[in-house]
């Protein structure tokens, strides 16, 4: 019989970890826009002038710690400026502002960008009647001479 001498075995090569390669981002002008194009400062100061688009309103969720309670349903009760708010297609997606941007207050606003689905239930104002609305302010922004 022949006896076996323990081999010890052949030390593994251990291959050093290399991480995710990333793509540099993009560098632009600081404060530039993606979509320049796009965007309308008169537009969008034309849209700042106007009252939120849901001023008064009584609407079934609070949205601002103003809200007045009113028999389960709240008044609504602006806080904060007024900001334009895109309808539809987020601006970070490339949406245009002429015709699809309403006037928000901070707080409408905040709720519109967090509880999308929940919007119309809680407001009445359904995504279709938000965009009639962006639309007919679009149409008056031109009919007072913008362009």
């Amino acid at each position: 019989m022949t006896e076996f001498s323990p081999v010890p075995k052949p030390e593994k090569k251990v291959k050093p970890k290399k991480g995710l390669k990333r793509t540099p981002m993009k560098k632009g002008k600081p404060g530039a826009s993606r979509f320049p194009k796009m965007r309308n400062p008169a537009y969008r100061a034309f849209i700042r002038a106007h009252d939120c688009a849901i001023m008064g309103r009584i609407v079934g969720a609070r949205m601002s710690m103003r809200d007045l309670r009113c028999s389960g349903l709240f008044q609504h009760r602006c806080w904060g400026p007024t900001d334009p708010a895109h309808v539809g297609q987020h601006r970070a997606n490339g949406a245009p502002d002429v015709g699809a941007i309403v006037p928000l207050c901070r707080a409408a606003h905040s709720f519109y960008d967090e509880h999308r689905a929940a919007w119309g239930k809680a407001t009445g104002l359904s995504e279709s009647k938000m965009a009639n609305l962006a639309a007919g302010l679009a149409l008056k922004y031109h009919e007072q001479g913008g362009k």
